[in-house]
């Protein structure tokens, strides 16, 4: 079906399902008009209506010899209007510090991006020398509290006497439990002359025998220990000093005497002259 909207005079082409969803209304194209399709529907068939003749103005031909009027122009006004079009940006003239060819490189895209990526990049090595420092520092302060808090780690740490030990031998400092001799107690002391070994007049062997016991809950540097045979007047007459390599093994050496810890000791000894009527083992410390 064809129609022809009212206003404009638009010939429009609809289809009956079109018609029958907008309820016979249709909407033009060109100007939005909405009219009923069958009121001005066109017959197929009818020829074609003459296209009415559009009037004719009249004229008046200027007379010979004069010109037409052209048409009046506000200078002012046009000036403004040129300015106010083609002058909304400042304009530079004559300028020494101006420099178009350097300016668009300078401010090219192109260099703003590889100037961030080499922002990000410095940046990214800044972060890794500042950890690394930090890293550095931090091993420094936990050498330093390991070498100045070394006896308190293996006290309370024994697992670490071993590491400290390492640490110490490097850092020449000593690591020891506690040198307190009052620590100490030696039961069952005995010291008696070998009877596998045949009497000398200018020496005696002797077989000492003792229970060496920390009494206190704190570990305790191996202390020394001093033989002091008396005689008949209870007056010391001999001294002799046993040190730990003599009555301890070499690997027993490493470690501490462990808290509340017992340790047998049984020495063969070689003393000058005769044996004496007394003796008193008592532990020590070298200073």
């Amino acid at each position: 079906m064809k129609t022809r909207c009212p206003n404009c005079q638009t010939r429009l082409h609809v289809t009956p399902e079109q018609l029958h969803a907008r309820g016979g209304k249709v909407r033009c194209g060109i100007c939005h008009t909405v009219f009923s399709a069958n009121d001005y529907a066109e017959n197929p068939n009818a020829p074609a209506q003459p296209q009415a003749a559009r009037p004719h103005r009249y004229r008046e031909e200027s007379p010979p010899g004069y010109l037409e009027d052209e048409p009046y122009v506000d200078e002012r006004r046009a000036g403004r209007q040129h300015q106010r079009i083609y002058q909304d940006e400042p304009f530079i003239e004559d300028s020494r510090d101006y420099d178009e060819g350097y300016d668009a490189i300078r401010h090219d895209d192109y260099d703003d991006e590889v100037y961030y990526r080499e922002y990000r990049r410095a940046r990214r090595r800044g972060g890794v020398f500042w950890l690394f420092v930090v890293l550095i520092l931090l091993v420094a302060l936990l050498w330093q509290g390991a070498v100045v808090f070394r006896n308190q780690l293996v006290h309370y740490f024994p697992a670490t006497r071993l590491v400290i030990t390492q640490v110490c031998a490097i850092a020449q400092c000593e690591l020891g439990g506690t040198r307190s001799i009052s620590q100490f107690s030696l039961e069952n002391v005995s010291l008696k002359v070998r009877s596998d070994v045949l009497p000398q007049p200018s020496h005696t062997a002797l077989l000492l025998q003792a229970r060496l016991v920390n009494k206190e809950n704190r570990v305790a540097e191996w202390p020394a220990l001093v033989l002091s045979l008396k005689d008949g007047r209870g007056q010391v007459d001999r001294r002799r000093i046993i040190k730990v390599e003599e009555y301890l093994p070499a690997a027993m050496r490493v470690q501490p005497m462990a808290a509340l810890s017992q340790y047998p000791i049984v020495l063969r000894l070689n003393l000058a002259g005769a044996m004496a009527t007394g003796f008193e083992l008592t532990p020590y410390y070298e200073e």
